[in-house]
């Protein structure tokens, strides 16, 4: 993942289709392993707010797919602050909140790749945060 553009209120994000999917399965996975009842406490959004956003993720990404004749790995995508607070608890959530038997078969990259996508989204917010961009 690349940062294109930020500032304040949105990230232009390169993203490969390998990312996508994890952000997609990460999504799924708090869904499967926290009530829905707790994903407003955890993540901060209701679960219907929260399904929508991943099922939004998930429609892009089956456009993509649809689009790519030419094979393109890497797509440039927006995400407004808020999305990247999603992101980054959902993240948190599936690295540090609990536990994943199948963490590689199931987010789709090792435990230790996630964390990085983590640690890329906390510093896009700590920089929007900022205005360090």
């Amino acid at each position: 993942m690349k940062t294109i553009n930020l500032t304040h209120e949105f990230a232009e994000i390169q993203i490969s289709t390998k990312h996508l999917t994890t952000l997609i399965n990460a999504g799924a996975a708090v869904v499967d392993n926290i009530s829905q009842y707790e994903i407003h406490a955890r993540i901060g959004v209701f679960i219907e707010e929260f399904k929508a956003f991943f099922e939004l993720l998930s429609l892009v990404k089956s456009q993509l797919n649809l689009d790519n004749s030419k094979n393109i790995k890497q797509y440039i995508l927006t995400f407004s602050y808020d999305d990247l607070l999603l992101l980054n608890q959902t993240l948190n959530e599936v690295c540090n909140g609990f536990f994943l038997q199948e963490f590689e078969s199931q987010i789709g990259v090792p435990r230790e790749e996630a964390y990085l996508i983590l640690m890329f989204t906390n510093e896009l917010i700590e920089k929007m945060e900022s205005n360090c961009y």
